[in-house]
């Protein structure tokens, strides 16, 4: 058993099971600090939801980023973001960045893709991307790409409504799926990726002169070859809107109407883009035109929309008698199953010995120089008689002499030798592998909430996730007031870091001091562990008692 005292975090994120069939919808704030309250795009990454770019008041674009964590209060991150000032562009959020793709700004329209990570600094993947230069286009993510569908580009009278599908896997090599997409060309669609499934939905083509909205919604598994899911859907034509998944279900919300006098203000869902259920005709938040629309997994929230600078948010509600209290009937816990493998793995590890060797040589060359010299001695003699003829003696002379030099060069070399000597060792390595059976869904067994004069105690048994040492759990508690469900849930983040412990199927907390009066919705997440992604719980309703619940061993 583990006893936690913790104080409940307010934050936009995680995913939970939702109840109920009633959406309501509450004005979180009616004057956001963000200026551009239309043609922008809302993202959500992370705990924080983002406003990029848009229009102003005065119609202006602007390249502004906000970003909040309550949707109330919100923070300016730039005013002078790199992509430039524009509107009517696409935006998703793909590889754990913020991307805005194309649009148009003061020059025209654009082919550029931009990413961020923080919202503050941008950085261009591309400036000059495949497909052609356009506005009121749409994008959404798969599970490995960016697929970019419609839009308008320039054209010599007007412009040219779009039909194309393209796809990237990093945002700066776009590829055409399809030119020629079996709807019709179109734009200010809606677009979401929702069941394995790329979906066009509703928009505008006003080529022909006629009215030229849609109301149908179009899926292809792969970008290339679409299917009509209905050609008359129960949403009202309409353009300028956008659609999101939520609760497990498509929903296509408001937009502008060409075909009746007032714009719709309609909600609608769906599973599976045939049958449409109208939510409500009348939603709260009036009419909304070229609107942000994102979810934080727990909320629905709706940004902005033409001038308005307002933000609001829906979930699912409950009707809930408050007489009534729940009956609560525990789960059965559900055993995991391990598998254990164990492997040898020789490791073989070389090693390198040098042995040095040096060797002095002595070679002595003896060198010898014969210089000759030549020394030439001439005597001459005369002796003259009474003659006539005088007699002439002539003695020459020669002497030559040698010397000789020898001269020894001595030269020292000295000859380094290496032996290299590797010798190999083997060792055996073991390793045992616990392999759990995978966890389609994290189980409440049990919940309970006991109260006395000063405070409640929430007492939550579930099974165990397979943690691991390296990517330990992370639990995230929701605790919703059942008769409020317009207020924020209280959210709980535990880490499980310290539970490396395959062996217990199931664990325990007391979580103290949470001051609940009232019957709670409880719902679980756990992100980490063995599996790596993301599971939610069951969930489950209880209500204080006054006498605090046994233990269960």
């Amino acid at each position: 058993m583990k006893k936690l005292i913790l104080a409940a975090a307010l934050v936009l994120t995680g995913a939970v099971c939702l109840y109920g069939e009633i959406l309501d919808w509450t004005a979180l704030t009616r004057n956001a600090e963000f200026t551009a309250g239309g043609f922008n795009r809302t993202l959500m990454l992370g705990n924080k939801a983002y406003v990029i770019g848009g229009t102003n008041a005065a119609s202006a674009n602007v390249n502004e980023v906000y970003s909040s964590y309550n949707g109330v209060e919100w923070t300016c991150l730039t005013r002078n973001a790199e992509f430039g000032a524009r509107s009517y562009f696409a935006s998703v959020i793909f590889d754990s960045k913020m991307w805005v793709i194309g649009g148009t700004n003061a020059d025209g329209r654009l082919n550029d893709a931009w990413y961020s990570t923080n919202g503050i600094e941008w950085t261009a993947a591309t400036r000059n991307a495949e497909w052609s230069a356009r506005a009121y286009h749409n994008a959404v993510t798969t599970t490995s790409a960016i697929i970019l569908t419609g839009g308008t580009e320039p054209a010599e009278n007007g412009v040219t409504f779009l039909n194309d599908v393209w796809s990237s896997t990093d945002g700066v090599e776009w590829t055409a799926l399809t030119r020629n997409a079996e709807w019709t060309a179109r734009d200010v669609h809606a677009s979401v990726f929702y069941d394995d499934k790329i979906w066009v939905m509703g928009g505008e083509n006003t080529s022909s002169g006629d009215l030229g909205t849609f109301d149908d919604a179009w899926y292809s598994t792969d970008g290339v070859e679409w299917t009509a899911a209905t050609r008359n859907a129960a949403f009202q034509k309409k353009g300028y809107c956008s659609s999101v998944v939520f609760d497990g279900k498509m929903w296509m919300i408001a937009g502008f109407s060409r075909t009746s006098p007032t714009n719709p203000k309609d909600v609608c869902y769906s599973t599976d883009g045939v049958d449409w259920t109208i939510d409500t005709q009348n939603a709260d938040f009036g009419s909304k035109i070229s609107y942000g629309l994102f979810t934080s997994g727990i909320k629905m929230f709706l940004i902005g929309g033409g001038v308005e600078r307002s933000v609001w948010s829906a979930r699912l509600g409950i009707s809930q008698d408050a007489t009534h209290t729940p009956t609560i009937t525990p789960t059965s816990y559900i055993t995991h199953t391990w598998t254990s493998t164990k492997s040898c793995t020789p490791t073989r590890t070389p090693s390198l010995t040098r042995t040095r060797t040096v060797t002095p040589t002595f070679t002595a060359t003896p060198t010898f120089t014969t210089t000759p010299t030549f020394t030439i001695t001439s005597t001459f003699t005369a002796t003259q008689t009474n003659t006539e003829v005088p007699t002439k003696t002539v003695t020459k002379t020669i002497t030559e002499t040698r010397t000789v030099t020898q001269t020894a060069t001595e030269t020292f070399t000295i000859t380094e030798t290496w032996t290299i000597t590797e010798t190999h060792t083997e060792t055996p390595t073991f390793t045992v592998t616990l392999t759990p059976t995978p966890i389609e869904t994290l189980m409440i067994d049990y919940a309970s909430i006991d109260t006395d004069w000063h405070k409640s105690d929430i007492r939550i048994y579930m099974r165990q996730y397979p943690d691991a040492v390296d990517n330990p759990v992370l639990y995230s508690i929701y605790i919703q007031d059942i008769l409020d469900p317009l207020s924020w849930p209280r959210i709980i983040q535990i880490s499980n870091a310290d539970d490396i412990d395959p062996s217990a199927e199931s664990l325990s907390y007391d979580i103290q001091g949470q001051n609940v009066m009232g019957c709670h919705s409880i719902t679980v997440t756990a992100k980490g562990g063995d599996l790596g992604v993301e599971y939610m719980s069951n969930n489950i309703v209880v209500c204080p008692q006054a006498t605090p619940t046994p233990r269960r061993p």
